[in-house]
């Protein structure tokens, strides 16, 4: 089950700028945030064991959004499903599927993080 912060209605400033570092399209000031009223996860704070699982470009894992105990599709639970058979104490995995050369920093630059999970089919970088 989830456990993490989800908000509305963010009047920080930092919130924008943080966003704006890793989403191009994303808001460019605060206001923008209160006038596109979403959500947002932040599992900087509190998190479950989900937090754990790392990123593998071969996955043994994968990602889907299911609507169970509300009909708000603005609001999926994300669960994690089983690509194939995961023998006995084998890391779980999934791919993060980030966007490559989309990450960017504060200065409005490519963000490059490596990748290391060791697949034999690892691209080398994560975004």
């Amino acid at each position: 089950e989830y456990l993490f912060d989800i908000g509305r209605h963010f009047n920080d400033p930092t919130l924008s700028d943080g966003l704006s570092g890793i989403m191009p399209s994303g808001p460019t000031s605060s206001g923008d945030v209160m006038e596109n009223v979403g959500f947002t996860i932040d599992a900087g704070t509190y998190g479950n064991i989900g937090r754990f699982i790392n990123h593998s470009c071969s996955p043994n894992l994968y990602a889907q959004n299911v609507l169970y105990d509300h009909e708000d599709k603005r609001i999926p639970h994300i669960m994690l499903f089983a690509a194939d058979n995961i023998p006995p104490l084998q890391e779980l995995a999934y791919d993060y599927n980030y966007a490559m050369d989309l990450v960017l920093d504060s200065d409005g630059n490519v963000r490059k993080k490596s990748c290391y999970c060791g697949s034999s089919e690892c691209t080398g970088r994560m975004y």
